[in-house]
């Protein structure tokens, strides 16, 4: 595809629509017949079609004299052809040539002169060809002597920003002569020349346009190439006033502006722009409205009936600029105008709706931010970089940048930072054209670093702005001094959320504490602090109203969400900080999801799990809010969140971040253990300490493969929780410190633990415990090689008890342990049908990385069983997932399996280059190897001693140990 700067002809059947209502079954063979005689011409001259757009198409060339020919070529087979099909009507295509530069990117182009192309062809008519000025001179000089160009003049195209000078190519056996174009200059108006290319918002333009049009029944039938057809009475019909709504900066008066120049033709006596930001004063509302449009009072008639006299009758759309700080009396208005004035249409844009009959509101979203990368992917830095591109967002960025600093350009780089500015800036394209006028000083990198203090970094726009339009702050000063005073104190207390919140948690925060009994402060140490009274239903008031004001945004799922955008937030949180104390309210927010978190533990563990496990999802931002604030102040509540959280944090795979927050929760437990060990108080702070660490061990086992540190919190979790009689604590702290003795030390010692840890489990009827319990004991007997049937009675045991719990999780992973205990047998099919039920309760789940572990299993399993192809295969699928986790003790431990298929299929030597590999794996993670693991190791080793004599060991050892992590797993995944 050519590309920098190229010459695109853009092409449209005129009155398709018509064409299609008249001719329902002939137009599908008219339009084939349409793109053969187009394509034929476009590819004569050096030209490719880019893009069929239904009833046009796109295309592209390297000269502009190519583009001019081929129109002209285009032209005369349209004329000639006789389209008896649809007689005595004919195809009549209007075109546009504009030459600029362009991005070539995934089959299309991107960029200002496609839009511009675009207008140029909306401006012509059927038949008509018409050139920009730069097309024009390039075109002019080469053009053959049938050929000429006549000069239109300059013309206001679509796009509200630069006139451009318009030529028409004319050339023999085509018409010449033409109605006048389409442009704005057609039809009167007073929208500005904006000096700015419009980015994005096709979807929302067309939408809007659609609203504000009526469209009448069609009995359209195209070809499934060219999309679905309408029918009946469009979304569009009747609507009279429209008001675009929406937070301040996310550019409801441009995209009113553009609505509006694309819907002139639709409106003989014009559109007209009122601009009410500089207005004070209600009582001259009206006076400006009758500025706009040239409307003197007359006689004896009031200012508002001489307004309504002059719109009556009048075909007219009056744009009504920023309304909110004058709602009321813009609403009165608004409604005394469409009432006296049948054929007048309002479009208004204010930052929440006029409130009155007939209104319909369409809310303005921020623009498009780039994707962030799906967890589990990896992401090239030339596929980012395209991703960026692709959203309005970063294209802004990338414009506004451009035109402060011509050199800027969007390349692999600092595709990471401008999309980090984005969606920080949350797609608002104020702030973006804000932070795009900083790249003169900084690079984006720095910029994106600073936005924790963006009031002080975005400043500096335009001197001809609005006032409010010229610094962030300044921008949402404006929305908040438009509050009620409880508008303003509710939106400083959302600012503790992060990530949005439920109409439940604004409730509990905000409303009055006095009914709150005392026990529950005692039990989880927090103190509950005064407030400001709000009953529930003053809560829901308020967020409506602060929704209406689009300072708030709502996430409409099952279950409804809120949420302040981060600006938005930040701006209240500074005002929490100015005018109250943050810690009142964060105390608040931490008792909140503390009692949230530990009140879902049954949901969490029981049938409700996925459920459960999804609205953690939504609460996440304030988990780590809530404990941050916690280890900050309060060390049981730090604790016991820590604890709740575990499970979640495993299930989701943040390993780090749940390691970090239970090491630093017990350190901070233990620093601040009250004196008195026989009090309350430091019986509380034990208990948690002792759950804490029987969570953390499980957590250590089962996510972090770290036995060491998994047996030594489960030894201090059992010393704590002995004393205290807290039977389920010690049940499932014996359960895991039976699992890591018999995986990392002695299994035979191991079966007393378990047998005490199943005995517990039994007492209490707690299925984590059981399921704990039964694996140490099942390891111990698979070690000692004991009898499979009291293995499989204990697993059976384990999966009963899950299973009457409801725990889908523990069903899961009991039956994973039956697999497990079956791959040891000889029947095949059962091993395979138990990891698949398996698989489909961890896919149930939507538990990935337990998911990779029955894979890795199986995987083993299947190695055993001598399917080696099968085997390999999901090594390969599951090495990935380790690779992409980092954990280098599974990376280890599947190398050194496909050492064991590489000794079976004959090839020593790249088993002792994937054992070097492995060793050094694990020295450098320090995973070790698990008891059962060691008599196969022996194995391999003898094995290999056996096929390849000890010279050459050695080097093939040495050259396994030099690979890297992602070496090691690039030479296991490949053929050699």
């Amino acid at each position: 595809m050519p590309s920098a700067t190229v010459t695109f002809l853009f092409t449209d059947i005129e009155g398709s629509t018509q064409l299609w209502e008249r001719h329902p079954r002939a137009m599908q063979a008219v339009l084939a017949r349409h793109d053969a005689l187009l394509r034929l011409a476009i590819e004569a001259h050096a030209g490719r079609v880019i893009k069929t757009t239904g009833d046009g198409c796109h295309a592209v060339f390297s000269a502009a004299l190519d583009a001019a020919l081929a129109a002209v070529a285009a032209q005369q087979a349209l004329v000639a052809e006789p389209w008896a099909e649809i007689a005595p009507d004919a195809v009549r295509v209007r075109m546009a040539l504009h030459t600029g530069e362009a991005e070539a990117r995934d089959g299309d182009y991107y960029g200002p002169a496609l839009n511009r192309a675009a207008r140029l062809m909306a401006a012509g008519h059927g038949g008509q060809v018409l050139l920009s000025q730069v097309t024009a001179d390039l075109a002019h000089d080469q053009l053959p002597a049938e050929a000429s160009l006549r000069d239109l003049g300059q013309h206001r195209l679509k796009d509200l920003t630069r006139p451009e000078h318009i030529f028409q190519l004319s050339a023999a056996g085509l018409p010449a002569d033409f109605p006048a174009l389409r442009s704005l200059d057609a039809t009167p108006h007073n929208l500005p020349v904006q000096l700015t290319h419009l980015i994005g918002r096709e979807h929302e333009i067309g939408e809007v346009r659609e609203l504000l049009t009526p469209t009448p029944a069609l009995s359209r039938h195209p070809s499934p190439e060219r999309g679905s057809s309408r029918s009946g009475e469009g979304p569009g019909a009747g609507v009279r006033l429209l008001t675009l709504t929406g937070s301040g900066g996310t550019g409801k008066t441009r995209l009113s502006l553009q609505v509006a120049a694309e819907l002139l033709p639709k409106f003989p006596d014009g559109a007209w722009l009122v601009e009410l930001a500089p207005v004070t004063d209600p009582e001259l509302v009206v006076q400006s409205i009758c500025a706009a449009l040239d409307v003197r009072q007359q006689p004896r008639r009031s200012l508002l009936d001489s307004l309504s006299d002059f719109l009556s009758g009048k075909q007219l759309l009056l744009i009504l600029d920023n309304c909110e700080h004058l709602i009321t009396v813009c609403a009165q208005v608004a409604e005394a105008l469409l009432r006296q004035c049948s054929r007048l249409k309002i479009l208004a844009s204010s930052r929440e709706a006029l409130g009155i009959a007939g209104e319909t509101t369409y809310p303005v979203p921020s623009l498009s931010l780039p994707q962030s990368e799906t967890p589990g992917t990896s992401t090239s830095a030339n596929e980012l970089a395209a991703a960026v591109a692709g959203s309005e967002a970063a294209r802004l960025f990338v414009d506004r940048a451009q035109a402060t600093l011509p050199s800027f350009a969007l390349t692999e780089a600092n595709a990471a930072a401008v999309a980090t500015i984005c969606r920080r800036l949350d797609g608002i394209p104020l702030a973006i054209e804000l932070a795009a006028a900083r790249v003169k000083l900084l690079s984006v990198e720095q910029i994106a670093a600073r936005l924790d203090d963006r009031f002080r970094l975005l400043t500096g726009g335009s001197r001809t702005a609005l006032p409010r339009q010229q610094t962030l702050r300044a921008l949402i000063d404006w929305s908040y001094a438009l509050l009620s005073e409880p508008e303003r104190q509710f939106l400083r207390v959302l600012s503790v959320f992060a990530g949005g919140w439920t109409l439940e948690a604004a409730e509990a925060i905000a409303k009055d504490e006095g009914g709150r009994r005392k026990d529950e402060s005692d039990r989880t140490g927090l103190p509950h602090p005064s407030s400001f009274s709000l009953q529930p239903w003053d809560v829901l008031d308020l967020l409506s109203q602060l929704t209406n004001k689009s300072l708030i945004v709502v996430d409409q799922a099952a279950e409804p969400r809120y949420r302040l955008l981060e600006t938005i937030r930040q701006y209240a949180r500074d005002k929490l900080f100015e005018i109250s104390d943050p810690a009142h309210w964060r105390t608040r927010h931490l008792q909140y999801f503390l009692h949230y978190a530990t009140g879902a533990q049954p949901h969490i563990y029981g049938r409700q799990i996925v459920l459960w496990l999804n609205r953690f999802d939504h609460e996440v931002d304030n988990f780590r809010a809530a404990m941050e604030w916690a280890l900050e102040t309060n060390a049981l509540a730090a604790m016991q969140l820590a604890e709740a959280l575990s499970f979640y944090q495993a299930r989701r795979g943040n390993t780090g971040e749940a390691l970090g927050w239970m090491t630093e929760a017990a350190s901070r437990g233990r620093a601040s253990m009250p004196a008195a060990a026989a009090s309350d108080q430091a019986r509380a702070f034990q208990l948690a300490l002792a759950r804490l660490l029987a969570a953390r061990a499980i957590f250590d086992f089962g996510f972090a493969s770290s036995g060491p540190d998994a047996r030594a919190a489960a030894q201090e979790a059992v010393q704590l929780a002995r004393p205290l009689g807290d039977t389920v604590t010690l049940g499932r702290a014996l359960g895991v410190l039976g699992m890591t003795t018999a995986f990392w030390g002695d299994p035979f010692a191991a079966r007393p633990i378990g047998e005490e840890a199943l005995a517990l489990g039994r007492e209490t009827r707690d299925a984590q415990t059981i399921t704990l319990g039964s694996g140490a004991l099942a390891v111990a007997d698979q070690v000692s090689a004991a009898d499979p049937a009291r293995q499989a009675a204990v697993f059976e045991e384990e999966l009963r008890a899950a299973r009457e719990a409801g725990n889908l999780w523990m069903e899961a992973l009991a039956t994973l342990n039956l697999a497990r205990s079956t791959s040891f047998g000889n029947n095949l099919e059962l091993t395979r049908a138990n990891y698949d039920e398996a698989l489909r309760l961890f896919a149930v789940l939507g538990d990935t990385s337990q998911m990779n572990v029955a894979r890795s299993d199986l995987a083993h399993a299947l190695r055993r069983f001598g399917q080696y192809d099968e085997a390999v295969a999901l090594y390969h699928e599951t090495l990935r997932r380790w690779q992409h986790i980092g954990h280098r003790g599974a990376i280890a431990h599947q190398l050194e399996c496909l050492a064991v298929i590489a000794l079976a299929r004959r090839q020593p030597t790249r088993a002792a280059r994937l054992l070097g590999a492995a060793e050094v794996q694990r020295e450098t993670s320090g995973a070790a190897r698990m008891a059962m693991e060691h008599a196969e190791y022996d194995a391999i080793l003898t094995d290999l001693r056996a096929q390849l004599a000890a010279a050459e060991i050695d080097p093939a050892w040495a050259a396994g140990r030099a690979l890297s992590l992602d070496e090691a797993v690039e030479y296991a995944l490949s053929d050699a």
